[in-house]
């Protein structure tokens, strides 16, 4: 063999050999837990389901091929929410991915040991789901949709933009369920 013709052969073993990888079969199935804060039937929480299948998907991760997607609905109900989050801990998956305040709560109660990745949790610190936010320890972590550390800085900021204003309110939702911290 020439010396042109291996470099020519061993290149293309070399180019082809991430596609063999990606094709491959893992050694095992993982199994992906996630407990959405919508009710079933809503298009929300079915967009969401499938934006997360979508993605996986661009990742090389199929449901049903080399990952078992399980989805809870808790509906903002907190019933709901730990009764899917306990669903889920039986069915021992590799990681939960949740939403919400009620979600992230439920299945932290329900396990110390099943990684938590959490979005859309205004207070994740003073719920007790994490230590803090640089390094959050224990099983969970992720997104917090508001960081009260800016709560003065946004008061600031409407000070500038209205220097007359004397009093500032907070509203809230009373409808909104209301989230206790995990215990230790």
């Amino acid at each position: 063999m020439r010396r042109r013709e291996f470099i020519v052969l061993v290149g293309r073993a070399v180019a082809a050999w991430p596609l063999a990888a990606r094709a491959q079969r893992p050694d095992r199935v993982r199994r992906l837990g996630v407990l959405m804060n919508r009710a079933a039937d809503s298009s929300e929480g079915q967009a969401r389901v499938a934006a997360i299948q979508q993605r996986l998907q661009q990742f090389g991760w199929s449901d049903g091929q080399n990952l078992l997607m399980d989805v809870r609905w808790g509906a903002e109900d907190p019933d709901l929410g730990r009764k899917g989050a306990a669903e889920l801990a039986a069915l021992a998956p590799d990681v939960v991915l949740t939403s919400g305040t009620l979600g992230v709560l439920a299945m932290v109660r329900e396990s110390r040991t099943i990684p938590v990745v959490f979005a859309a949790v205004a207070d994740p610190v003073g719920l007790g789901v994490v230590a803090s936010l640089s390094h959050p320890g224990g099983n969970a972590t992720g997104f917090s949709s508001y960081e009260y550390s800016l709560a003065g800085k946004l008061l600031e900021v409407l000070k500038q933009t209205a220097p007359g204003v004397k009093r500032a309110a907070i509203l809230r939702d009373p409808s909104a369920p209301k989230a206790s911290r995990v215990s230790p």
